[in-house]
């Protein structure tokens, strides 16, 4: 092996200094070390490689175009966990860009309305002093309003039909509604008006105007932003220095990402194809060393309908079959790179290994039909072989471990168990696995269950329950805590026991700074459900935050370590429970705590 060390190191320094690709000072040594026979030397040179973090992109990417087909296997192993670092900071500080712009764009909704409020309620006073009659048919849209979305909240399944007396005074208010638009049709206009000014008043944008701190805290986001987004036109320049292999692994990484991140991604890839589209599809010559970084963007390609396309659809169909051929390598680093690749193409990829008959694995046909990551199984041991025949509870309970177990590398499998109804056709399982997906703060199960089962999501009230439960996490998920306060009522108006509204509208409720009445929810969800360790957790911070309850607040955290709360770093570092850091209690459970995990 050691008579092969040259050509590693010929390769990588066969690179212009002036590239922008030119692996840095000292990478070139344990670069070329990743082909040694000594296995020792392998793994030392890889942690030497990895010290250097995204500085080392520039020499990897070189080196997965070496045609040495070990050395760049290798070598992308480093490569994608690189990449991956450089993506990451792309995503977070994107994602907060766009979080600090929402927050801007609510203010000025904010001043919008509070300006058309007040000019809609000066037209409506001046009316009513014009009209003094005027007042009570006004009052009279507003009781019709107010009954017409009670109907509508009924015909949605969300809400009781409306009978008897409330019937018979919404048919005797539309009929007033008529014979004054009839005898004054300027009354109409007025009327949509005072609607209007109810609407904004209730809105999450109708606040009125900005207050003091809010005008500093839109002062601070802006200077934010401005100092924000050079950083992330920085980075992603940094992404298209890179090239091809880099937006091959964006591709690859927005897979299993959440729909918010995935946006961005894919504006991401668009932009910069079009700037390295001529290096889309390889010559002849250099297929095979870089047909390995292509294979999503051949995919993106084809389905998008580029003005590659067809000459992508050919370069895949090669590659799925030199990459059926790794399958059979005696080497586990081609075998191991093949199965994921497989997993990455999606169907395709299922699709080509399904072609290769009696020659294919039936268990790595498994995962692949299962979304599940080869990498993935290795981790958590679990796969759905046998899924099928379970039970419904105990498609449930499979569907939660696996969430738990795998966090957003589940995240494909349940979308696919929503999605496909070959692999489940009933409709609760799957809510189930939308609810997982929702606790991974992915709302596309959710989303499809609306769209594809709407008599079942909105006229079924034990399914409307669930769905409004999924939608209030994604208003949590957004800041947005008062909408997800109303969607939760909705549900205690009809259901006040229910664990999960009573636990999710309390952690709403301790978000806006509500504490009074996030502890009353937390105790009624630690009355129905009184072992669960994160409602009582979350009920010693709304105590601690209420001031006055440090007993109270200790009594819940006890608890909670009781129930198996064990995370004695995160007690100490929650600035919720700031109140109780000098009470002999907390001192004396945080102890004990300690020396539990000591042992």
């Amino acid at each position: 092996m050691a008579s092969r060390l040259p050509l590693a190191a010929a390769f990588l320094m066969a690179a212009s200094p002036a590239d922008a690709q030119t692996p840095e000072k000292g990478l070139e040594k344990p670069l070329a070390a990743l082909l040694s026979g000594d296995a020792f030397e392998r793994e030392r040179a890889q942690v030497e490689i990895l010290r250097f973090g995204q500085g080392a992109l520039g020499g990897l990417v070189k080196a997965l175009e070496s045609p040495d087909r070990l050395f760049r296997f290798r070598a992308e192993r480093l490569f994608t966990e690189a990449l991956d670092g450089l993506l990451a900071e792309v995503d977070s500080e994107r994602q907060t860009l766009v979080l600090d712009q929402n927050e801007i764009a609510g203010f000025a909704a904010r001043e919008q309305a509070a300006a058309a409020r007040k000019e809609l309620n000066a037209r409506i006073e001046a009316a009513r002093k014009e009209n003094p009659a005027i007042r009570a048919k006004l009052d009279e849209a507003l009781e019709l309003e107010r009954l017409e979305v009670r109907e509508r909240r009924a015909a949605a399944g969300k809400g009781p039909a409306l009978e008897g007396a409330a019937r018979q005074e919404l048919e005797r208010l539309r009929r007033a509604r008529e014979d004054t638009a009839k005898a004054s049709p300027s009354f109409e206009e007025l009327r949509r008006s005072l609607l209007r000014v109810v609407a904004l008043e209730g809105a999450a944008t109708g606040g009125g105007e900005l207050k003091e701190l809010e005008v500093l805290r839109r002062k601070e986001l802006e200077g934010r932003i401005a100092d924000r987004l050079p950083k992330v036109e920085a980075l992603e320049r940094r992404v298209e220095e890179v090239g091809l292999p880099a937006l091959n692994g964006v591709l690859a990484r927005s897979l299993g990402a959440r729909d918010r991140a995935r946006s961005h991604q894919a504006a991401l890839v668009s932009r910069l194809l079009e700037k390295l589209r001529s290096k889309l599809v390889p010559p002849e010559g250099s297929f095979e060393g870089l047909r390995y970084t292509r294979g999503l963007l051949w995919v993106w390609e084809v389905e998008r309908r580029g003005p590659l396309a067809e000459k992508a659809r050919e370069a895949l169909e090669r590659h799925l079959a030199r990459v059926l051929e790794d399958l059979q390598d005696l080497q586990p680093i081609v075998r191991e790179r093949a199965a994921d690749e497989l997993y990455l193409l999606g169907r395709r990829g299922l699709e080509a290994l399904e072609r290769a008959g009696p020659a294919a694995d039936p268990f790595l046909g498994g995962l692949l039909r299962w979304r599940i990551r080869p990498r993935t199984y290795s981790r958590v041991g679990e796969d759905f072989s046998g899924y099928g025949k379970l039970s419904f509870q105990e498609k449930r309970r499979r569907i939660f471990a696996f969430a738990r177990a795998a966090q957003e590398d589940a995240i494909p499998t349940l979308r696919a168990i929503v999605e496909d109804d070959g692999l489940e056709p009933s409709f609760f399982v799957k809510l189930a696995a939308a609810k997982a997906l929702a606790g991974l703060r992915d709302m596309t199960g959710y989303q499809r269950l609306v769209a594809t089962h709407p008599e079942m999501t909105l006229k079924k009230p034990e399914v409307s329950r669930e769905i409004l439960i999924i939608q209030s996490y994604e208003h949590i998920r957004d800041k947005e805590y008062q909408k997800a306060v109303e969607e939760l009522q909705q549900i205690l108006d009809q259901h006040p026991f229910d664990f999960s509204a009573n636990y999710h509208i309390a952690f709403a409720y301790l978000l806006l700074k509500s504490y009074a009445k996030s502890v009353h929810h937390f105790e009624i969800a630690r009355r129905i459900n009184p072992q669960d360790q994160l409602t009582l957790y979350n009920l010693a911070c709304a105590y601690a935050l209420s001031g006055g309850k440090s007993e109270e607040a200790l009594e819940a955290l006890e608890a909670s370590v009781k129930a198996g709360f064990d995370d004695h770093e995160h007690i100490e570092k929650d600035p919720d429970l700031e109140s109780l850091r000098e009470h002999p209690r907390y001192q004396r459970l945080l102890e004990e705590m300690k020396g539990g995990a000591a042992r």
